[in-house]
């Protein structure tokens, strides 16, 4: 969260970001064929190396300009635990709309900071009310700012290792 951060001075541009390299090739894993059922007519805006689609960030910081400036992440990958740009865009204030699957609920909370949806449905109903109410998306990327800075805490991290190491080494 010191690197991935919200920028004031940048306004928010009314897309759903999707950030994956490959993501035609490798599709299977990180749900292309969701992605554009879910979002077919809605602004979206591809960053990675995806011939004939899209094209890579030019730099760490073209990347993360990409996600100070969206207003809207998506994940359609289902076999990633916590896909890192999943992270990298709350971090920096981009609302996550993604399936709930894998390890997502560790980090987020369905409805506050994020949408965990059940189905494309709901999936393509939250895509839908994020883009047009600006001050929910607002709302849910402060707590998501705030949200996943705590949990990804290098600190709290680092204590909550040594207090199992302590209790290893008691026993």
């Amino acid at each position: 969260s010191k690197l991935f951060k919200p920028d004031p001075n940048k306004e928010r541009k009314n897309h759903v970001l999707k950030v994956a390299n490959d993501f035609v090739g490798r599709g299977n894993i990180l749900g292309y064929d969701l992605f554009r059922r879910v979002t077919d007519g809605l602004p979206v805006r591809i960053v990675g190396e995806t011939p004939g689609l899209s094209l890579p960030a030019k730099d760490l910081d073209d990347l993360i300009n990409e996600y100070q400036t969206s207003r809207i992440s998506i994940n359609t990958a289902h076999m990633s635990p916590v896909p890192y740009s999943v992270l990298e865009s709350s971090c920096c204030g981009a609302v996550l709309v993604s399936l709930d699957v894998c390890a997502l609920r560790e980090f987020y909370t369905d409805g506050e900071d994020s949408f965990l949806c059940k189905n494309e449905k709901d999936m393509r109903g939250k895509l839908e009310l994020l883009l047009n109410d600006r001050d929910l998306a607002e709302k849910m990327s402060k707590k998501a700012i705030t949200n996943i800075a705590h949990k990804c805490n290098l600190d709290r991290f680092c204590y909550e290792w040594n207090q199992i190491f302590g209790m290893v080494v008691e026993k």
